[in-house]
């Protein structure tokens, strides 16, 4: 482990090609294919065999509109921008959010040039574009919360081993638009239920962030005992700890949990909670099985209605939580989980969370 992330070697072939036609004399359409990492443009043999990086190659192509010369100024500056703007963002996993930010920068530009350039007048480009990174070919990306509705795939809603809704409802979650963001609403009545994103990140390294709030808790929640173990809003990292690693009857419990669902059981998981009373900086095992440990990071009353940001190396705290069974490796993520949970205390919680981003 030094430490160093680690990118997946992915080789693509790339091509790209414009012709003036038979009308004008002049072209106004531009085509860039560049890489992100080092801004330089993807020419010749590269394009048969590039290789993509970090942060992304952008593959874009323009159309300029408004007369020759205001065409093909258009055309160039979307291009030129997207190109700079892009390698110039800070890192990201996903370049889904530094493309859309790219985009309506790129947009103010043309709006400037022909409003203050008479030459310009009248002047437009459309604009198809896109920008994937080796780190997304790993699966290392999380689907962020865009529109109102269900939840995105492959989020999916996971409940215990054997879970009848009858008897025990899921939780309930949505997206919602609130103080102006996207945001996944967590209602808990009586319920349990988290919901999963897969992923598969093999890099050393990874980080967390996030923002969320608490508007109702649970007073009567626990988490030392069973019967108050409950919780109005967690945010929860799943690790694949070797199995061998496991105490014996963990691992017996794991696959008779195992044998009644078809989801997998992460055999590690650190779950950061918005708790009522336990002070923050808390650590301490689940009530129920020693294979999830919490962290608190919020408590109390008193930030109710409040956003909050946090962002947690996991890696360190899988470390520091599983101390006792891992031998200072890290375990690869598989997943990332939201959830709340009431089933125990039969109270109501409802939470948000967004902007949930995985990073190195």
């Amino acid at each position: 482990m030094d430490g160093k992330l680690h990118v997946p070697q992915v080789k693509v072939a790339l091509s790209g090609i414009s012709d003036v036609g038979s009308v004008r004399t002049n072209n106004e359409d531009r085509f860039l294919i560049a890489d992100v990492t080092s801004g330089h443009e993807v020419v010749g043999e590269a394009l048969n065999g590039h290789m993509l990086s970090d942060r992304g190659t952008l593959l874009v192509v323009s159309d300029g509109m408004g007369g020759a010369e205001a065409g093909e100024v258009a055309s160039r500056i979307v291009v030129e921008s997207l190109r700079d703007g892009l390698s110039q963002a800070p890192p990201v996993v996903v370049a889904d959010d530094a493309l859309r930010n790219v985009v309506e920068q790129v947009n103010a530009e043309i709006w400037t040039e022909a409003t203050n350039n008479p030459k310009c007048k009248g002047m437009g480009a459309t604009l198809a574009a896109a920008c994937t990174s080796a780190l997304c070919a790993d699966g290392a990306a999380l689907t962020p919360f865009k529109e109102a509705g269900a939840p995105p795939a492959p989020w999916r809603v996971v409940g215990l081993p054997g879970q009848n809704p009858q008897a025990k409802p899921f939780t309930e979650f949505s997206v919602v638009e609130i103080d102006g963001r996207k945001a996944l609403r967590v209602d808990a009545k009586l319920s349990f239920g988290n919901l999963v994103h897969p992923v598969k990140w093999t890099a050393p390294a990874a980080t967390l962030s996030w923002q969320w709030r608490v508007d109702e808790a649970l007073p009567n929640a626990d988490l030392r005992v069973r019967q108050g173990d409950d919780t109005a809003l967690k945010v929860c990292v799943s690790f694949d700890l070797p199995m061998e690693q496991v105490p014996f009857v963990e691992r017996q419990l794991l696959r008779a949990g195992q044998s009644k669902t078809s989801e997998p059981l992460a055999t590690a998981n650190v779950c950061y909670v918005w708790d009522a009373n336990l002070p923050v900086g808390t650590t301490l095992d689940n009530a129920f099985s020693r294979r999830t440990r919490y962290i608190v990071l919020q408590s109390g009353s008193a930030n109710l209605k409040q956003w909050k940001t946090e962002k947690r190396d996991v890696t360190a705290d899988f470390k520091k939580v599983f101390a006792d069974e891992n031998d200072g490796k890290v375990a690869a993520v598989t997943a990332v989980g939201i959830g709340a949970d009431s089933d125990n205390t039969k109270g109501h919680s409802v939470g948000y969370v967004a902007n949930i981003v995985l990073e190195p």
